[in-house]
């Protein structure tokens, strides 16, 4: 005996599969974007970081370079006064 197909059920059922793998795909596309947002933030967290860390460690080797030209200029100084005593 041939069984009758119920198109109405079989209709319904693969419209509930498709609508299932839609919303699975959604959620995965919303929990990517989540983690991308997050990463963003942590490499933008991560790069402030560094360019402060560069510019605390630029801020000492100026004031280190300006305390050896402050030495060589004193150093200058004194080289002149005590060859003019000579002359």
């Amino acid at each position: 005996m041939i069984k009758r197909i119920n198109w109405k059920y079989a209709f319904g059922e693969i419209l509930i599969v498709i609508i299932g793998i839609t919303i699975a795909f959604s959620l995965n596309k919303c929990t990517e974007n989540t983690r991308d947002q997050n990463r963003k933030k942590a490499y933008i967290k991560n790069l402030r970081n560094d360019i402060q860390t560069d510019k605390n460690m630029l801020i000492a080797n100026l004031d280190s370079l300006n305390s050896y030209q402050k030495i060589a200029t004193d150093i200058s100084i004194i080289i002149r006064d005590s060859t003019m005593i000579y002359l």
